[in-house]
């Protein structure tokens, strides 16, 4: 639903939605050729975002052993194509993919590792008293906002979930993203 087509360098780029239940998925596609669907984003509502959170919890840990694919699949991602294009559909994900949902507690973005794996990136999540960002990579959790001394060698705080300041991988990408 709700459609719109955006020319960009000669690409045509596809924004919309469908429902699935009571889950309003946002899309981002470009049509690569009669088969193949390249998915540059996806955007959650918040029962999107309790479906994905228990998808990948499933196996009690951050990363899930099934793929992004797995998931959208289970989102009946295809079955909005069946009628218009051929059955056997091949989606492919942009370079710079991210899956993104807001919930009336906060903001989600996930990426994909290498594997196609569900990976959290970005979690910004209110309380009563502040707001917390998160960034994750590598396994490695970093509550950045609100901001602490790095070099502060007492208690951080009770909200952080193994503390690393070792890099976080992936940020390079966010960055070129934005830029």
């Amino acid at each position: 639903e709700d459609v719109k087509v955006i020319t960009k360098d000669n690409v045509n780029i596809l924004t919309g939605y469908y429902l699935k239940d009571d889950i309003k998925i946002s899309l981002s596609l470009t049509l690569q050729d009669e088969k193949t669907i390249k998915l540059n984003s996806v955007h959650l509502d918040e029962s999107g975002v309790a479906e994905i959170l228990k998808f990948m919890n499933r196996k009690g840990n951050t990363n899930t052993s099934d793929s992004l694919m797995s998931f959208l699949e289970s989102m009946n991602i295809k079955s909005i194509f069946v009628n218009f294009l051929q059955s056997n559909i091949k989606f492919i994900l942009d370079a710079n993919f991210i899956i993104s949902g807001t919930t009336s507690i906060g903001q989600f973005e996930f990426i994909c590792d290498e594997n196609d794996n569900i990976q959290p990136y970005f979690i910004k999540f209110n309380t009563l008293e502040t707001n917390y960002t998160l960034y994750v990579g590598n396994r490695q959790n970093m509550i950045v906002e609100p901001n602490y001394d790095l070099d502060d060698s007492g208690d951080i705080s009770s909200t952080v979930i193994n503390f690393s300041q070792k890099y976080l991988y992936g940020i390079d990408s966010c960055v070129k993203k934005v830029v």
